[in-house]
């Protein structure tokens, strides 16, 4: 069982570019929103401190370069800190103090209102920002609906009626698995090592226990399917396909950059989880066709 689910996983490496292909048109619709909305915000955070600024001999052009000369000074080979900073009202504020006050002579007086347009910009930047992992959210799912099918299929060979079949009753027993080991664990042991471990069983019995009801209730018996060996086999195949999925992130991380193993990583963990999820499903079959070959 586990030499045969590293297997599956590799196999199915075969379909990377459909959740990836899924969610770059994600983060291209995302990003379609955040580009002219960032040139919005700095135009109208812009215009805001130039209005400010009527009395002065200060021009839109000189208040761009002071702002654009602020965002050059982030460290950008640390993009998520960066960002974090643009999304900062703390820093916004900051930037628009040090672009104004060579203009000025008594900074304090246009400070309340330079606190306003940096709040509006966070906030402005914050929507475009919920806005974009929307849109990758959309297309991680997307992909993530086309290779469950996929795998599910190239595991088992089932159509999609059974398919679903299977979803729900997986969903049902694992949910009810998973609340009954979580809540036994949690009264008779401390530490969330147990409790994680409690779980992680809890979701392997329930995708045995649903493998059997669609693919091996009449064939096989339940306890030549739900055993402690297969648990454990189960976990190790899994453990192991989920392994090689972090040593290939950590290649790639190593070689380029953090958010480049992330983007890789997506999609390679969606192929992670359902070529796990297919492991009991694709032994089950292959058990009763065994059993149904040898009469």
């Amino acid at each position: 069982m586990i030499v045969k689910g590293v297997l599956r996983f590799l196999r199915s490496l075969k379909y990377y570019f459909i959740p990836a292909g899924a969610l770059l048109v994600g983060i291209v619709f995302g990003l379609s929103l955040v580009l002219p909305g960032v040139a919005n915000i700095l135009s109208d955070t812009v215009g805001g401190l130039s209005a400010l600024l009527s009395e002065s001999a200060v021009s839109n052009e000189q208040l761009l370069q002071a702002l654009s000369a602020r965002v050059a000074q982030l460290d950008w080979n640390d993009p998520l800190h960066a960002l974090s900073c643009l999304l900062s009202e703390e820093w916004l504020t900051e930037t628009m103090e040090e672009c104004v006050r060579p203009f000025v002579e008594d900074y304090d007086a246009y400070a309340a209102r330079l606190g306003e347009l940096a709040q509006e910009a966070a906030d402005g930047l914050w929507l475009l920002v919920v806005g974009f992992l929307s849109w990758t959210a959309v297309g991680l799912a997307a992909g993530f609906v086309v290779l469950g099918r996929l795998v599910n299929e190239n595991a088992t060979g089932c159509g999609t009626l059974r398919h679903l079949l299977s979803v729900i009753v997986k969903g049902v027993l694992g949910t009810a698995m998973l609340f009954a080991c979580t809540a036994l664990a949690s009264l008779v042991f401390a530490g969330g090592a147990v409790l994680l471990l409690a779980e992680l069983f809890a979701l392997t019995a329930a995708s045995l226990l649903s493998a059997f009801f669609v693919y091996g209730k009449g064939k096989l018996r339940l306890k030549e399917v739900l055993n402690l060996k297969n648990c454990l086999c189960l976990l190790a195949g899994d453990a192991c396909i989920f392994a090689v999925c972090a040593a290939l992130v950590s290649l790639v991380w190593a070689a380029t950059s953090p958010l480049a193993a992330l983007v890789l990583a997506l999609p390679l963990l969606e192929i992670g989880f359902f070529a796990a999820d297919a492991n009991a499903e694709g032994y089950v079959r292959e058990c009763a066709q065994k059993r149904e070959r040898n009469g």
